[in-house]
């Protein structure tokens, strides 16, 4: 089977896209592993009875139980997505196309959220940052594509191991002192307030008292084959825990996804 890296090149000379944008996107929708039920690399879904054959699901051979289409052989998989993206917007379904996405240039950020904020994604990508795109933003930027992107237009036969943070008791904790604020902290650890105030159960956090400790989650960016469950066994956490301290649902988590344990 081809690398996630081979698909993005080949996706690359059939969209004008940039191959590392493209890898990025369907690293966050499929994770790392590339086998027969993803070879559809959009998530391209039939909803009709029976196997389709034509346009866009060209090359199908079976339809899964999500009504997600398995093609033949990868390269209908990304020969399709392209076809669907370089359609333009107004003759199909979809609000988004090729030409919006060039629109952005060289700004990945754009890129990101105009993909994310797309009935294609429906709110898929949405990080704990809270915006739309985030989630392929993220892994854009991540140390395994920044290694590969030499390898594009070349073979690579796996992604390096992403370095996967020690299990721990706690994070940091912090002594409030006279004049401290929630915010002040919680910029001073690169951390969201709210992300603060939940996992401390603070019930205001406009309020806090000094001498009182706080405790600083851990950041953790899931990689594929994460799961709530197995990051709360790891982390000496609760499923509940990590799910009200991000406002996620225990799930649905993404590759790319930065997590507060």
């Amino acid at each position: 089977m081809p690398t996630i890296f081979d698909t993005a090149s080949y996706g690359a000379s059939l969209t004008k896209l940039p191959a590392k944008f493209i890898a990025a996107w369907w690293i966050a929708e499929n994770g790392w592993e590339w086998d027969s039920a993803t070879n559809n690399p959009g998530n391209i879904s039939y909803t009709g009875s029976g196997i389709p054959t034509s346009g866009v699901f060209t090359g199908t051979v079976e339809v899964l139980s999500n009504r997600v289409c398995v093609y033949d052989t990868w390269q209908h998989g990304v020969e399709n997505w392209a076809k669907l993206i370089n359609t333009p917007v107004g003759v199909k379904l979809l609000n988004i196309d090729t030409e919006q996405i060039l629109e952005c240039g060289d700004n990945i950020e754009c890129v990101c959220h105009t993909v994310g904020q797309s009935n294609w994604a429906s709110s898929h990508y949405v990080g704990v940052g809270g915006w739309e795109g985030e989630t392929i933003y993220n892994v854009y930027h991540s140390d395994a594509v920044l290694w590969a992107e030499v390898g594009f237009g070349s073979t690579i036969v796996q992604p390096p191991q992403v370095p996967v943070a020690s299990p721990t008791e706690s994070g940091d904790l912090v002594h409030i002192k006279p004049g401290d604020t929630l915010s002040k902290i919680a910029l001073d650890h690169r951390i969201p307030v709210s992300v603060l105030a939940r996992f401390n159960d603070l019930q205001n956090p406009n309020l806090i008292i000094a001498g009182a400790v706080l405790q600083v989650p851990s950041s953790y960016t899931v990689i594929g084959g994460d799961t709530v469950s197995a990051l709360a066994k790891r982390f000496h956490t609760s499923v509940g825990k990590i799910a009200l301290t991000n406002s996620i649902n225990p799930d649905r988590i993404d590759v790319g996804q930065v997590l507060f344990l």
